[in-house]
């Protein structure tokens, strides 16, 4: 646990450690408990009248836990702070704390039950498994932690030459049933607002940012688009990576690119604005099976820039994952289908040649 590194590198003047350990634990709070707000009326509404009290909090507790898996992950994300065991187990406390402090809180004022009635009208199979969930939720933060520093030993370089240390990193990868030439060649060209999903994310960050509709543009590749919009190629090697970046102030409505020239890119430090690089990425595993992967980093020029962006951050950080996933997913469809269409394609040719 001693090697557990930064999500995000504090680089500005620090608040006090105290106060940022208890706005993560409020963050991680507010996540699960509205989760569990809106779960425990669908269950006592619909679930409840139809099964029981037990069989519905059994059923409601899996979600809960995926749910709470989700939120230490995305508060693990956002601290602002390196974090050590001792400062992750005070996010899962202060974040239980809160928890527990609001159950009561229903339990006297909106229930009028005293502790001990409450204690006694909990199923004693489902009020168990409470219990366990709320263990659960207080270590939860500790241990997504040292999963994502496990993961981090061995993640490519690509970036650092460009941002070595940055405010923000996100790698996430799959592993492709189709050779690493064909998995490159569909990352490259893969339209990605031929998604809903994606279409959907932008446009809700357009409606919450108030910014400029704009109007149909024509099919292009993940590559040409992102170029065609301001980013700039920072390094490549055909079928085996590409690395993009631009500078850019994301917290406003309409987002403008600027490109950076490579060898500049690292010591660019105009105010007032936020370095981002990313990849494309694939490493070959077999004759027709590819690991895919893209990462991407950023970092501000300065305190103000850092500030702003962290608040960005915050409110559509988690909307930048969802694309990314999305993305993974429609290269692995796309990639393993050209490949099995290949494949048919070359053993019927055999085929016809044997006769």
């Amino acid at each position: 646990m001693a090697n557990l590194s930064a999500i995000i590198t504090p680089k500005e003047p620090r608040q006090p450690v105290v106060r940022q350990i208890l706005k993560a634990g409020a963050l991680y709070f507010s996540l699960v408990f509205t989760t569990g707000f809106l779960l425990g009326i669908i269950r006592t509404l619909w679930m409840v009248p139809r099964v029981g009290v037990r069989v519905a909090e059994l059923m409601e507790a899996p979600i809960m836990f995926v749910a709470i898996i989700l939120a230490a992950r995305w508060v693990v994300r956002c601290l602002s702070f390196p974090p050590t065991l001792t400062r992750l187990l005070r996010v899962g406390l202060i974040g239980l704390g809160l928890l527990l402090v609001a159950e009561l809180t229903v339990v006297f004022w909106l229930r009028h039950l005293t502790i001990t009635e409450y204690l006694a009208s909990r199923d004693p199979v489902a009020g168990t498994v409470y219990l366990l969930m709320l263990a659960v939720f207080a270590l939860m933060p500790l241990f997504v932690a040292q999963r994502r520093d496990e993961k981090r030993v061995e993640i490519p370089d690509l970036l650092d030459p460009f941002i070595a240390m940055p405010d923000v990193r996100e790698r996430q990868q799959v592993i492709i049933r189709a050779p690493a030439p064909i998995v490159f060649d569909v990352a490259c060209d893969l339209d990605m607002q031929s998604i809903s999903a994606i279409r959907a994310i932008f446009w809700l960050r357009a409606k919450a940012m108030g910014a400029v509709v704009r109007p149909t543009r024509q099919t292009a590749g993940l590559i040409a688009e992102m170029l065609n919009i301001g980013w700039g190629r920072l390094a490549e090697t055909s079928n085996q990576f590409f690395v993009a970046g631009a500078v850019c102030k994301p917290w406003q409505a309409d987002v403008v690119f600027s490109a950076i020239p490579p060898e500049r890119f690292a010591s660019f430090a105009e105010p007032d604005l936020v370095k981002i690089a990313w990849t494309l990425e694939t490493e070959v595993l077999g004759p027709a099976l590819t690991r895919f992967a893209t990462e991407t980093r950023a970092v501000a020029t300065d305190d103000g820039a850092r500030v702003k962006f962290r608040r960005y951050w915050l409110m559509f950080g988690i909307g930048v994952l969802v694309i990314r996933r999305l993305l993974l997913n429609a290269v692995r469809r796309q990639a393993e289908e050209r490949w099995r269409t290949i494949a048919m394609s070359a053993r019927k040719s055999a085929v016809q040649d044997r006769r």
